[in-house]
C-alpha cells in the first residue's frame, strides 16, 4: 500500500511546474507550495515530532516548572506516579497548562525510561534536523524529494548533525536555565545575574538566526563545522531583516500553539504540534532564509564555475 491516506507516500509525483509561467511573488509562492506539499508537510512534521517528542516534553516540563505552574517535578524525580482517576488512569494536568497532555503521558512512565528517551532524542535531534531541513529546502527549490531522503540525510550528516544539535541544545539549556532558574538562587550578585541574562538572550537570539543556515549548509555543501558556523554567523547579520521576519512569524506560530492549549486543552495542542506546527514553522524559516544561501554561496559558486569554464575553453582554443 503506497502511503496511508496519501500522507506517507513521498514517491507520488506532485503537480508539475510550468517552466514558461512567470515567477510568482514570494508570498503567493509560499502558500502555493504549502498547499501543493501539504500532505508531505504533515508526514514530515509527524516524523520529526516523534524524534523530538522527549525534548518537547522536557521544554514544556522546564517551562512550567520554572514558572511554578505545577509541582510535578518533585513527583517525577521521586518516581511518584501522578494522581489517578477513579478508573485508575493518570489524571490529566490542569486545563490551560502548556503541554499538559504530553507531560501527563511522560509522567506516567518510569523515570529511567524518561531519561533514556530524552538522551536518545538529544542524540538524534541534530541529524534529524538535517533531514528535516533538507526536505524543506527541496520544497523551497521546487525539487522532488523522496520519503527516504529524510533518513538518508540523517545518516549522511550524522557527525555534523550530532555536533550542531548538541551545541544548539546546550545553548537552549543555558538560555532556559538562566531565565527561569538562575534567578532563584542567592549565590550570585543581582547585577551580575542581570548582565548574564542579557548576554544569554543576545547569544540565543543570534544562534536562532544562525539555525536554518547551519543545517542548510550542512546538507548542501561539503564544509567543515567551523566554516559552517562562520558563514552562519555572517548570514545572521547579512540576512538580519529576513531573520527578524522568521523570528516574528515563528512567534506568531507559538502564540497559536498557546491558544490551542487554552481553547482546546491538551488534545488540541497535541494534534496541532504533531500534525503541522513543526513543519510549517520550519518551512517559513527555510523558505525565507534560503535566498541568502543562494545569493552569497550558490550563485557565487556558479559564477566561479562559469569563469573557470570560460578560461578552460579559451585555453583549448589557443591550443588548437
Amino acid at each position: 500500500m503506497a502511503g496511508i491516506f496519501g500522507f506517507f507516500d513521498f514517491t507520488k509525483p506532485g503537480k508539475g511546474v510550468d517552466a514558461d509561467a512567470p515567477p510568482k511573488k514570494p508570498f503567493f509562492l509560499f502558500f502555493e507550495l504549502v498547499w501543493r506539499k501539504l500532505s508531505r508537510l504533515v508526514t514530515l512534521n509527524f516524523m520529526y515530532f516523534i524524534i523530538c517528542l522527549p525534548l518537547i516534553f522536557l521544554v514544556y516540563f522546564a517551562f512550567n516548572e520554572g514558572l511554578g505552574l505545577f509541582q510535578i517535578a518533585n513527583d517525577l524525580m521521586q518516581n511518584q506516579p501522578p494522581p489517578l482517576t477513579e478508573d485508575g488512569t493518570p489524571a490529566p494536568m490542569a486545563p490551560g497548562i502548556p503541554g499538559s497532555l504530553i507531560i501527563s503521558i511522560f509522567s506516567s512512565l518510569p523515570t529511567g525510561v524518561v531519561y533514556a528517551l530524552i538522551v536518545i532524542s538529544a542524540l538524534l535531534f541534530g541529524p534529524a534536523t538535517c533531514g528535516f531541513v533538507y526536505v524543506l529546502r527541496n520544497f523551497t527549490r521546487q525539487e522532488h524529494t523522496w520519503f527516504s531522503d529524510f533518513f538518508v540525510q540523517m545518516r549522511k550528516n550524522w557527525k555534523q548533525g550530532l555536533f550542531f544539535g548538541l551545541v544548539e541544545l546546550a545553548i537552549v539549556f543555558l538560555f532556559g536555565y538562566n531565565l527561569l532558574f538562575l534567578k532563584q538562587t542567592d549565590l550570585f550578585d543581582p547585577s551580575l545575574l542581570a548582565v548574564s541574562k542579557y548576554i544569554t538572550i543576545a547569544v540565543a537570539l543570534i544562534f536562532s538566526f544562525m539555525h536554518y543556515y547551519i543545517y542548510m549548509m550542512a546538507v548542501t555543501f561539503q564544509l567543515t563545522a567551523r566554516q559552517i558556523l562562520k558563514n552562519a554567523l555572517l548570514f545572521a547579520f547579512l540576512g538580519v531583516f529576513r531573520n527578524i521576519l522568521v523570528l516574528f512569524l515563528s512567534a506568531v506560530m507559538v502564540v497559536l500553539l498557546v491558544l490551542s492549549t487554552v481553547l482546546l486543552n491538551g488534545l488540541g495542542e497535541l494534534i496541532f504540534i504533531s500534525v503541522i506546527f513543526l513543519s510549517f514553522t520550519g518551512f517559513i524559516g527555510v523558505f525565507t532564509t534560503y535566498p541568502i544561501i543562494k545569493k552569497f554561496l550558490l550563485d557565487k559558486l556558479e559564477e566561479s564555475k562559469n569563469e573557470l569554464e570560460a578560461i578552460t575553453d579559451g585555453s583549448e582554443t589557443e591550443d588548437k
